[in-house]
């Protein structure tokens, strides 16, 4: 295993079974990890689909036997390096009746400003919205637009705006930038992985009620956009029964709610709250 690689994946393991001598199960991807990126997202995303293997396997291991697992007894988790890439570029695959959707708005991207670059987000209608009215556009305003007056002023003032005005701009910063924010500083705080369990006590821990690891477990799942339904999804592929609930007054994006909906239930129930909608 490269140095990255294996680092990745101790910690990983580590936050996600609690054992990190586990990471001894896990090989490196059998064929390329093909993501592109000056940060090592390729080892990240590998090594993120190993720990979540690894995890399942020795909840599987648990139930079925009743005694915590030994490395020993785990079979090897090798991944496909491909197949890993078309799970992280799924938008690239995936096609609704025969063709690709469009994975980008135009209020999305990275866009010039007077002082460097910010990133937007305006897939959802009401992001958009609250972009073009926070630049003073019209309704119908296009890509060429937003990017000229993102143009007049710089990141940090675009960045402010957006955080008081409910729309998404983060200002692209260096390295060294990034570090010493205090956003950053929260963000180590934090251990890894945090696990909450509920005052009543952990269920007991009974066999799968199939042959998946999750079997018979059931999720709630209240997430949207990408990261929390992909998580969700995963759980789903192990066996869990997931159910997504929606509120009725947001929209979604029917390609992504789809393709991040696999082997889910779904459902909308009314519900408010005083934060801005996401």
């Amino acid at each position: 295993m490269s140095a990255s690689f294996e680092q990745l994946a101790s910690e990983l393991v580590s936050a996600a079974t609690g054992r990190t001598e586990l990471v001894a199960a896990l090989r490196p991807p059998a064929g390329p990890v093909t993501l592109p990126s000056p940060l090592p997202v390729a080892q990240l995303a590998a090594t993120a689909v190993g720990a979540a293997s690894v995890a399942a396997a020795s909840l599987a291991y648990a139930r079925s036997t009743g005694r915590e697992v030994d490395v020993a007894s785990l079979i090897p988790v090798v991944l496909d390096g491909p197949r890993v890439t078309a799970a992280y570029r799924s938008e690239q695959v995936f096609t609704w009746n025969g063709e690709r959707p469009d994975a980008w708005a135009p209020a999305s991207g990275f866009f010039e400003t007077a002082d460097g670059w910010v990133r937007t987000h305006g897939n959802y209608p009401h992001h958009a919205a609250a972009l073009r009215r926070m630049l003073g556009l019209g309704d119908d305003a296009g890509k060429e637009a937003i990017a000229a007056a993102l143009r007049t002023a710089t990141g940090a003032h675009w960045e402010d705006r957006a955080a008081a005005e409910g729309a998404i701009v983060g200002r692209v910063r260096t390295v060294q930038e990034w570090r010493t924010h205090p956003h950053a500083d929260a963000v180590r705080a934090y251990p890894l992985v945090r696990r909450d369990v509920a005052d009543r006590g952990a269920s007991p821990l009974t066999e799968p009620a199939s042959s998946l690891p999750l079997g018979g477990i059931r999720v709630l799942d209240l997430t949207r956009v990408i990261a929390g339904p992909v998580s969700t999804r995963t759980l789903a592929l192990f066996g869990a029964d997931v159910l997504r609930i929606d509120s009725p007054r947001l929209p979604e994006i029917d390609w992504q709610f789809l393709d991040t909906g696999q082997g889910k239930r779904s459902t909308t129930q009314p519900a408010t709250c005083s934060r801005h909608p996401s």
